[in-house]
């Protein structure tokens, strides 16, 4: 398994055979510790991800809302993370509403070897809708 930029920040997972969603849902979400997520919720119900390291033979797109959240300009760290890792990509910086919908919806996606969103949930979801919204499916 293989973090995002060999950091162990995102680990892709799925649901265990024979694990349910039903089974996640009868659980107190809200008494649960972060050791109980480690030593009893993660290997009980999830398992790893088989990833590998991505070739990026054309840039990633980032479509970036700079308002979202705290409004915190995180172009620096997006800028310098990808530079490390000698990853190209095109920043799609929204200036007003829907800019993410129509950044999904419009782009023409040979030219990108990933659409990432970054930004809060209504830009993610925006850009889902997008996606799903395109004439090329």
């Amino acid at each position: 398994m293989r973090p995002f930029f060999d950091q162990p920040d995102i680990f892709p997972l799925k649901l265990k055979q024979g694990a349910s969603y039903e089974s996640l849902q009868s659980i107190d979400w809200e008494a649960i510790t972060d050791k109980n997520v480690r030593d009893v919720l993660l290997p009980t119900f999830f398992e790893p991800l088989q990833v590998r390291r991505t070739n990026y033979e054309r840039p990633i797109g980032i479509i970036y809302n700079p308002n979202s959240g705290k409004k915190r300009d995180l172009r620096p760290l997006i800028e310098k993370r990808l530079s490390e890792h000698n990853i190209a990509y095109e920043l799609l910086a929204t200036e007003k509403s829907f800019d993410t919908f129509r950044y999904a919806y419009e782009s023409d996606l040979s030219k990108y070897s990933a659409l990432l969103a970054v930004g809060g949930d209504g830009s993610v979801s925006e850009v889902l809708n997008g996606m799903m919204a395109r004439p090329d499916g």
